[in-house]
């Protein structure tokens, strides 16, 4: 089942609740912070591998605000 696609204000958000820098949570999914940057503002998408690590990190981020 492929994953579904993340928008860019979902990527935005994502990491500004993670309290990360561009820099911080590209390196946190294995890319550039220039790379978060281009997703953030709809230049590019981020690729499968990446997305995948995007809605692991957003289900952690879940999991821990609802465990508390």
């Amino acid at each position: 089942m492929p994953l579904p696609s993340m928008t860019p204000e979902q990527i935005r958000e994502l990491r500004q609740a993670l309290g990360m820098s561009l820099k911080e949570f590209g390196e946190a999914v294995g890319v550039w912070g220039e790379s978060v940057w281009r997703w953030e503002h709809g230049r590019t998408r981020p690729h499968r591998l990446v997305l995948r690590r995007l809605w692991e990190l957003k289900r952690r981020l879940d999991a821990n605000t609802h465990g508390q």
